[in-house]
């Protein structure tokens, strides 16, 4: 695959891949990823270069949510190298579908496809976000007031019932947006349409202007129950008085995939929700023994663990994620947070055990 670099600063690339230049042609922004690295790929790079889709994919060396000062000028770029008369689509998913709508003034894109995007990670902007609270600690926002392109059609993939909702109904008051409805795919909704086997020719048909949104919101419906992502995401959405249809849901995902490391996962955090800490403890484990290497995983049964009152497992774990994966900032900030809230813990502990009638004492004579 013959592919071009045609922007390059210590903090941003831009990669253009090889594809039929005449017809449309896609610029793609990554996701928030456990280890930035200019060094990828690109998003969705291999797909396009498949489908002869001319694509240009910009790649960040941080988690920043694209507001490095470089930006102007790598957009600039690919506008001049894409010229005149084509179709141009922006695509992301979360990190990289806040790209895709926010930039779409700046590239004169045509249609922007943005899958569970952010309206902003801007506490000022957002304050009800909490998922990415800590990732956007010390990041500056110049770029959140962008202009955006109201002329795009705009395609807004996401859950309804996550939080994700509202990012789209913020997006929505800043231009015309199509929202493709995806109950149950959890965030990001992406993985499910993979599943499904229809990522692929939805992003196609965007790019190429044959999409049809009722069309894809009905062909997920009928392959939902073959869903395992879909299964456990509904396992999850509902109330825990419901313990034995939960249970059932996650029993039917588990035999669909069963070394799905994140179904054993969703399984185990479902049975800590109603207290089955053993149970719990053991679908955590089947899935860190089918993933071994993914920090994700790790963190997530790092929490279960405090949840389950064994603190001093849970700092254990986030040291041995610093330790395999020292250069996750963000999981090396969690346990600085990890250790300063166990000391807080620790404290209360001894101002307790100082308080009179308790701790240890001697016999009235």
């Amino acid at each position: 695959m013959v592919r071009e670099e045609i922007f390059a600063s210590p903090t941003l690339r831009v990669v253009r891949g090889a594809g039929d230049r005449s017809g449309p042609v896609v610029v793609t922004f990554e996701p928030y990823a456990d280890f930035p690295s200019l060094d990828r790929a690109g998003f969705g790079a291999a797909f396009f270069a498949q489908q002869g889709i001319e694509a240009f994919h910009v790649i960040p060396a941080r988690n920043d949510w694209y507001q490095d000062a470089d930006m102007p000028a790598a957009l600039a770029a690919i506008r001049a190298a894409v010229g005149e008369g084509r179709r141009l689509a922006t695509y992301g998913s979360s990190m990289g579908g806040y790209a895709a709508y926010r930039f779409s003034g700046r590239l004169r894109a045509d249609v922007v496809l943005a899958c569970s995007p952010q309206y902003s990670v801007d506490p000022a902007r957002v304050p009800w976000e909490k998922r990415w609270k800590r990732a956007a600690e010390g990041l500056r926002f110049p770029f959140d007031a962008e202009p955006v392109r109201r002329e795009a059609r705009a395609y807004l993939f996401y859950d309804p019932r996550t939080a994700d909702r509202r990012h789209a109904r913020l997006i929505g008051r800043e231009m015309p947006v199509c929202h493709v409805r995806l109950p149950h795919a959890g965030h990001p909704c992406l993985p499910l349409l993979r599943e499904m086997g229809l990522l692929g020719p939805t992003v196609e048909a965007v790019v190429r202007g044959t999409f049809d949104p009722q069309a894809l919101e009905a062909e997920v419906r009928q392959r939902s129950d073959r869903s395992p992502r879909y299964l456990m995401h509904k396992a999850l959405a509902l109330p825990r008085v419901l313990r034995g249809r939960r249970v059932r849901l996650l029993d039917r995902a588990l035999a669909l995939a069963p070394d799905d490391p994140w179904v054993s996962l969703t399984y185990g955090w479902v049975l800590a929700s109603h207290r089955d800490w053993d149970k719990a403890d053991a679908r955590f484990r089947k899935a860190l023994a089918l993933s071994p290497d993914d920090p994700s995983l790790l963190y997530v049964y790092r929490r279960f663990l405090e949840r389950a009152g064994r603190h001093a497992e849970a700092l254990a774990v986030q040291e041995a994620i610093v330790r395999r994966f020292p250069e996750a900032i963000v999981h090396v900030a969690e346990l600085d947070r990890v250790r300063a809230q166990q000391a807080r813990k620790g404290l209360l502990k001894r101002l307790i055990a100082a308080l009179p009638g308790r701790g240890s004492h001697t016999a009235r004579p």
